[in-house]
């Protein structure tokens, strides 16, 4: 089992990097994290890893302190990726 993510740390800054396939040409991208906005840092080929993907985004909002498991949800050009279920402390 995962660890949970600790985003009500003092003065840190939590950033995740998400992977997949067929992102790097999506125009618009966006991703929500148990329903709140989060900036897409990086968008592109994922170095080292011909054909894959790499999606960077943060930071986290300490407002998700406490909300146990949480859905990020990426969409490219208005269609999404399968979600992702993380665990927020």
């Amino acid at each position: 089992m995962a660890l949970p993510i600790d985003v009500a740390a003092a003065q840190t800054e939590i950033y995740l990097e998400m992977y997949g396939t067929g992102i790097r040409h999506g125009k618009t991208l966006a991703v929500t994290a148990g329903g709140a906005n989060i900036p897409v840092l990086y968008a592109g080929p994922a170095p080292g890893y011909a054909g894959e993907d790499q999606v960077n985004i943060g930071p986290l909002p300490s407002s998700l302190a406490g909300q146990g498991s949480i859905n990020i949800i990426l969409t490219a050009d208005g269609v999404a990726a399968n979600t992702v279920t993380v665990v927020i402390k």
